[in-house]
């Protein structure tokens, strides 16, 4: 998981899968954590075209 802003791993830190983990480090860089979003959003379109594929492929 990616926590591009201070934010994010503010709203990252309150689920509970978090806890007991330490903080990673954030980017200060307002272009770098646009860019890391962008990859994450990215990334994450990606594996979900894929789940939705091997699902249909799974229901045939």
């Amino acid at each position: 998981m990616w926590f591009p802003t201070r934010y994010g791993v503010q709203l990252a830190w309150e689920w509970p899968e978090m806890r007991g983990r330490r903080p990673p480090k954030t980017v200060s860089d307002p272009t770098a954590a646009r860019l890391r979003a962008g990859h994450a959003l990215t990334v994450t379109e990606t594996a979900l075209v894929f789940l939705e594929d091997a699902a249909a492929a799974a229901s045939r």
